[in-house]
Formats: C-alpha cells, sequence, structure tokens
C-alpha cells in the first residue's frame, strides 16, 4: 500500500485559503515520481513545490532509479531546489545505525545538503513509519528545502489502522507570511447536519430524552401545534450540536493521550528491547482503540462525501477524503455576473443577491386564470369523481402508527434540510412518548387543513457546476433540499391508491415541495366542490 502524508500550509492566523493543487503536475518514470505546483487563489504566499516519491522496493532496482533523479541530465529534481517539498515511501532506511546504506551516496549527499527531515529532528531517533506483522522501520520522508524550515512548525507520525495501510500517516505543517494583505474569505459554514450516528448513542438519547421532556412540559396549552413542533426540532438540535461538540473534543483528546502514549512505548521497546513481550500486549489495545476511533472519523467523512460512495459500499479512506475534497472544491462559487445589471459580484452580499435575483426570476409563478381551473375540474364527469369510500379515505385523520411507518420507510442517508436532522434523529422525537400528540397534530393539520410548520415552507437550495462560464448563475444546477420532516409527510402522499402519481413531478419514492402544494390545492377544491 502507499504512504500517506498531509503538510498543511497557512499563511495568516484565523483565516479561511483557497489552496490550488495540481498546476503543472508532471508524472514521471513510471508514476513513481509525481510533481506539481501548489499556490494561493489570491497570491497570498509564492508556489510552493511538492514532489512525491515512491521508489521500488528492490535495492538492485532503487539505486539507479535514486541515481537518476538527481542527474542533472534527467532534469527531474533541481540543482538548487528552493521553496521545495520532497515527500513519499522512499523504501529505505536513512538511520545512521543501519549497517548498509540503501541508497546511493549521491542521492544522500543531495537531500543532506539541500533539505531538511520535517518529521525527525537532527541527533533525534527516528519514528517507525511503515508496519508489518510485529516488523516495524522508517521508510517514509517529509522533506523541506533548507528556505522552507524556518516556516515549519512541527511534524508527526499518526497511527492508523492496518485495515487501511501498512504505512503511518506523517504530517507537517508550515507557516507562511503573506505576501499580499488578506482580503478575507468568501467561503461560508454551510449547513449544520447532525450526525445519524447519534441516533445510536445511548447517553445522547437519553440526553435528548429529557431535553424533549423539559421541552413540552414548558409549553402553553394555547400554543399551536405547528409553533411546539418548530420548537421541539430547535431543542433536538441544541441538544445535537452540544453533545457532538463535547463528544468531539473528547475523542480527539483520548485519540491524542492514546498516539502519546504509543509512541512512548514505541521508544521504550527501541532503547530496551527486552521488554518486548511485555510492551507489546499493551501496545496491541492501544492500537484496537486507535482503530475505532478511526472508523468513526470515516463515517463523518462518509457523511460529508456524498450518497453514491455508500450506496456502493466504499470503504476506503483515502478516497474518502479526496471525494471530501473534490466536493468542497465544487462548491467554491467564483466571482457571479448579476443577471440584472451584469455586473460581476465579488463580496459575499452582491453574489447572493445576484443568486437571489436570479432564483427568483426562475422561480416566480405565472398567474393562472382560477376560474377557468374551476370549471375544468367542476366539469369532470362522475366516472372520474371519487367515490363515497374513496372520499371517506382522503379525510380520514392520519393515525400515529402511520406516521411512525412513514418514518421507517423513509430513505436512510439522505440529506436533510435547513434544520439538519436526518431521518434517525427525527425517529426519536416521533417515537417520545410527550411528543405524541404533538407530532399527530402537526400531521393531521397539514392532510386536514393545509397547515403547514414554517419549516416544511423553507427548501435550502445547493448549487453544483456544470460545464460553460461559472460566473453565469445559468452554468449552476440547483438542488432543493426540503426537512426530513417534511419528506415523511410527501412519501405518505404517494402512499393511498387514489393519489395520482403524475401529480408528482420528482423522482419515484421521493418526496419534494410540489406534493405539498398540491395537496393544499387539491384539499380546498374538494372543500368547495364536494369532489
Amino acid at each position: 500500500m502507499r504512504s500517506h502524508f498531509i503538510f498543511k500550509i497557512f499563511s495568516t492566523p484565523n483565516s479561511k485559503l483557497l489552496i490550488a493543487f495540481g498546476l503543472n503536475t508532471v508524472v514521471y518514470i513510471c508514476e513513481r515520481l509525481i510533481s506539481t505546483t501548489v499556490t494561493h487563489s489570491n497570491n497570498a504566499f509564492e508556489p510552493v513545490t511538492v514532489t512525491v516519491i515512491y521508489a521500488p522496493a528492490s535495492s538492485s532496482v532503487r539505486y539507479p532509479f535514486f541515481s537518476n533523479l538527481v542527474n542533472e541530465s534527467s532534469g527531474l529534481l533541481p540543482l538548487c531546489p528552493n521553496r521545495y517539498i520532497l515527500l513519499g515511501d522512499f523504501n529505505y532506511s536513512s538511520s545512521t545505525t543501519t549497517t548498509a546504506p540503501r541508497a546511493p551516496v549521491v542521492w544522500r549527499q543531495y537531500v543532506s545538503q539541500f533539505f531538511v527531515d520535517c518529521i525527525t529532528d537532527h541527533g533525534s531517533v527516528a519514528q517507525p513509519t511503515f508496519h508489518r506483522g510485529n516488523s516495524r522501520s522508517c521508510i517514509d520522508y517529509i522533506f523541506a528545502s533548507c528556505d522552507l524550515s524556518s516556516q515549519r512548525s512541527c511534524g508527526s507520525v499518526t497511527y492508523i489502522t492496518p485495515a487501511w495501510s501498512d504505512h503511518f500517516l506523517l504530517t507537517s505543517v508550515f507557516h507562511h507570511t503573506a505576501s499580499v494583505p488578506s482580503q478575507g474569505s468568501q467561503i461560508a459554514k454551510g449547513l449544520w447536519r447532525a450526525h445519524p450516528r447519534l441516533a445510536s448513542d445511548p447517553e445522547f438519547c437519553d440526553s435528548l430524552a429529557v431535553a424533549l421532556s423539559e421541552t413540552v412540559a414548558g409549553f402553553d396549552n394555547s400554543m399551536f401545534a405547528t409553533l411546539k413542533w418548530e420548537d421541539l426540532k430547535l431543542t433536538t438540535a441544541r441538544v445535537a450540536k452540544s453533545f457532538s461538540r463535547r463528544k468531539a473534543f473528547i475523542m480527539a483528546k483520548a485519540e491524542e493521550c492514546l498516539q502519546r502514549k504509543r509512541r512512548r512505548i514505541l521508544k521504550n521497546m527501541k532503547k530496551n528491547p527486552a521488554n518486548i513481550d511485555d510492551l507489546q500486549p499493551q501496545l496491541k489495545v492501544i492500537e484496537e482503540q486507535l482503530n475505532s476511533y478511526q472508523q468513526f472519523h470515516v463515517e463523518t467523512l462518509a457523511l460529508r462525501s456524498g450518497l453514491r460512495w455508500r450506496e456502493l459500499g466504499e470503504l476506503s479512506a483515502g478516497y474518502l477524503k479526496r471525494t471530501v475534497a473534490t466536493r468542497s472544491a465544487k462548491q467554491h462559487v467564483p466571482p457571479l455576473i448579476h443577471p440584472e445589471t451584469q455586473v460581476i459580484c465579488n463580496t459575499k452580499n452582491e453574489m447572493l443577491d445576484a443568486a437571489s435575483t436570479f432564483y427568483s426570476s426562475l422561480y416566480s409563478p405565472e398567474p393562472v386564470d382560477q376560474s377557468a381551473i374551476d370549471d375544468l375540474l367542476g366539469a369532470l364527469p362522475d366516472s372520474l369523481k371519487l367515490s363515497t369510500t374513496a372520499q371517506s379515505l382522503m379525510e380520514a385523520p392520519l393515525t400515529f402508527d402511520d406516521i411512525v411507518e412513514g418514518v421507517s420507510r423513509s430513505p436512510r442517508r439522505s440529506s436533510p434540510g435547513s434544520d439538519g436532522l436526518p431521518y434517525e434523529i427525527l425517529s426519536l422525537i416521533v417515537n417520545h412518548a410527550d411528543c405524541r400528540d404533538i407530532v399527530l397534530a402537526v400531521y393531521n393539520d397539514a392532510l386536514c387543513y393545509g397547515v403547514f410548520p414554517s419549516s416544511w415552507k423553507e427548501t435550502c437550495v445547493s448549487i453544483l457546476p456544470k460545464k460553460g462560464n461559472l460566473a453565469d448563475l445559468k452554468n449552476w444546477r440547483p438542488i432543493s433540499l426540503i426537512n426530513t420532516d417534511a419528506k415523511v409527510y410527501t412519501l405518505w402522499l404517494h402512499a393511498p391508491p387514489i393519489y395520482c402519481r403524475q401529480w408528482s413531478s420528482h423522482a419515484p419514492g421521493h418526496g419534494s415541495c410540489s406534493e405539498l402544494w398540491v395537496h393544499r390545492y387539491w384539499s380546498s377544491f374538494r372543500s368547495r366542490e364536494g369532489v
């Protein structure tokens, strides 16, 4: 398996940066050498060249490989590297205790003359970066050219589960001085979303149950059910945010502590080989605990990377990390052309105004002749009118079991709306004993009277890039996300046999806001005409 590296670049404190990777990327020698240039979108720091090496494992091939890299005629590496980071799996140990060097002298002289080790300080013992069974060695490195050494703040080796790789994770952090004044970030936080895994955490479920009971106890009897429901969702979001922040902090501290313990044990094992048998069980326990923490991180990356990979059962942590980065890049919106003034919008407020103007015009309803619609529906023959039994079925209120069934058959791992509550969390509210009457009232008010909670009337619009000039809003595809409690209602509307599937413009098996408005109009017409 390949090695894993992270190098972080910061230009100014507390600022979000848009880093562009892949400029002038070149792949050499059977993909064993890849070079690219890292730049900042606003030129906040000078470009940095990064070269990744994957050296051959066989010494007979590795020697000529490294010799060729520093050969002046090959031009693969600069003779005097400047603002340069060299990293990868070198497949040899540079330790001075090694009896026979496994890389040519010319290569080792080149590295020692022009580069600084970003992971192991001079005179320190190198930590293992590779393991196979009980064997461990240091064969992965991050080197920086001497001019970058003063901007390097720290380096570390982090254990990762063997199920993913037999290499560990190397990290180095660089702090660059901004060459131009910071213009601020136009990257917003995005929408908060609760982790579905919270629903299976007993501690969270207990905390949420107590908070919901306290919220219900504080309701005034005259308060509308829709307002109570909105308060219950706000309470759930507050508890989820607080619990998630606390758990993330605890997990980060615990994982950091375990990594430190692991490093101490490895250091002790290297200094005192006689203690290896006693320390090996302790090391195994620590690594098993780290495995469980890292699996949780992967599931979080899964949520952020999108839906399709989950349907395919993708488990690669590296793939997920790359997918998250790709999605983040696609979510960055460049300066937009205002649809009315045709002026380039650079600031956040200007871009929001441009988007609001464009989509308000695109989705503004066209006026219709209400009397013509009434005449058309009033002229329907008796054969197309609902029977008395069908009318009774349409008018029958929902039962609590209907709602529970609707929540249980809702698609999992579906993106929530602006409230950030997935189906798994929604199920906890619906099944809470103190919330049962409120849930029934909300859904039956929507069914019988067309009275919806305010959050059901709101959608979150996410735009995805298409081909063409992305400064033009026509080249962005809008995706509307409604809240899961509203989806449950629209999905239920598909269930009755008298509901016409042609009413919906949405994909089969999925709900949308259109069903809410179709049902509202249908209820209004039915009450007026007795259909």
